[in-house]
């Protein structure tokens, strides 16, 4: 149950958090069904069965990350839509063993 404004709920500092939960969960129950409704994506055809595994899959997720010694850290080339194909551009979007190497050191001594 999702207290609404006005209610016993709607004192205090977490005054504006309530309706922010409520449209979560609006948002939240549109995209399990459009995942549902879509073929091919999941064999659940059930609503609450389908809100129950994806949501879990995402809480077990979260219990893995908090459970990490270091940050999330992306290796790779710059965040561009496109690599150029002139070779010297090539060589500066790719990512090389040296940069690769700092990356891992930075993470180690974190």
């Amino acid at each position: 149950m999702v207290a609404r404004p006005g209610g016993d709920h709607d004192d205090g500092p977490y005054r504006g958090l309530v309706p922010r939960l409520a449209d979560a969960d609006e948002r939240l129950q549109r995209w399990i069904s459009a995942v549902v409704a879509t073929p091919g994506l999941t064999a659940i055809k059930d609503l609450g069965e389908a809100r129950r595994v994806l949501l879990d899959d995402s809480l077990r997720g979260l219990e893995l990350l908090r459970d990490l010694d270091g940050p999330i850290v992306r290796i790779g080339g710059p965040d561009v839509p496109a690599m150029g194909f002139a070779s010297n551009l090539e060589h500066a979007f790719m990512p090389n063993a040296d940069e690769v190497a700092e990356r891992m050191l930075d993470l180690a001594r974190f």
